[in-house]
């Protein structure tokens, strides 16, 4: 199936408000009802950027990019205006694909795009999303970090999007996977510079970004979260004191708009839950 949600269809006369919005406790329940009663299937799903995507209805990121279209919108806005369009970029926790993928659309596919995912599953599905659209597909299987070694990653058998280096809560398979320095990830690929580094790891960044080294970075974007943060026996001062910020300024992207809201490591974040992005000053 190709296209918009046949929730849809549900909605065009049930339940809407004279200005013909849809409540939101409809949409809560419709949802919840059809991903019950479609869990496990994969559906193909055009999103609000003009691309495809496969999406695992029951995963809670599926059910975004599916249902609405799109994940993070934020993160979505912000990419579209970077000025100039990267041409080298490395997806650090590519997860299925979506940002892979935005950054391919946006750059009409002559960015060169590294996509990395330490779930073995992740990184097969963000190459199958990639062809699905007749993009070039570099998948790495493997996690960023500051060493090279292997180490155990716990993947929540109903939530495998929430996958982590980390304490979970949920039922997990736990498996061994392999760790890369992106330094020496991009040496092999022939990178000596990247334009953008996505990073989005569930609490791990302090671990990718000491990895980096002396590889020039122009933009970096990471989700900030100090619970994540916590679960991979992390603080935020383990991120915000990393020497290589004294080369970067950092913004908050303003939920809705996107807007660049430059802070300081001690300010305080105003949600559990931040996009951040750093840009290179030298």
């Amino acid at each position: 199936m190709t296209g918009l949600s046949p929730l849809s269809a549900f909605w065009s006369f049930l339940g809407r408000r004279p200005d013909g919005a849809v409540p939101a406790w409809l949409k809560k329940s419709a949802r919840r009802k059809f991903s019950r009663r479609e869990r496990g299937r994969l559906i193909v799903r055009e999103t609000t950027a003009g691309f495809r995507m496969e999406c695992l209805i029951g995963d809670p990121l599926d059910n975004l990019v599916y249902f609405d279209g799109e994940f993070e919108p934020e993160l979505r806005l912000f990419l579209s205006r970077l000025d100039p369009a990267p041409a080298t970029i490395i997806d650090v926790g590519c997860n299925i694909g979506y940002v892979s993928c935005l950054l391919a659309t946006l750059t009409a596919g002559r960015a060169r795009i590294i996509s990395v995912d330490a779930n073995p599953e992740m990184a097969r599905r963000c190459e199958a999303n990639l062809k699905l659209n007749g993009f070039r597909a570099e998948v790495c299987h493997s996690a960023a970090g500051s060493v090279e070694e292997s180490r155990t990653f716990h993947i929540p058998r109903n939530r495998p999007s929430y996958a982590s280096f980390g304490q979970l809560e949920h039922d997990c398979e736990d498996i061994v996977v392999p760790i890369r320095r992106l330094d020496r990830l991009a040496a092999e690929k022939g990178l000596t510079h990247i334009d953008l580094l996505k990073i989005d790891v569930e609490g791990f960044e302090p671990q990718v970004l000491r990895g980096l080294g002396e590889l020039p970075v122009r933009n970096i974007c990471l989700e900030f979260s100090d619970d994540n943060l916590k679960n991979c026996g992390f603080t935020a001062g383990d991120l915000w004191e990393l020497p290589l910020w004294k080369n970067y300024r950092l913004f908050l992207l303003e939920k809705g708009t996107a807007r660049p809201l430059e802070f300081r490591p001690n300010d305080p974040i105003p949600n559990e839950t931040e996009i951040v992005w750093g840009q290179a000053v030298r």
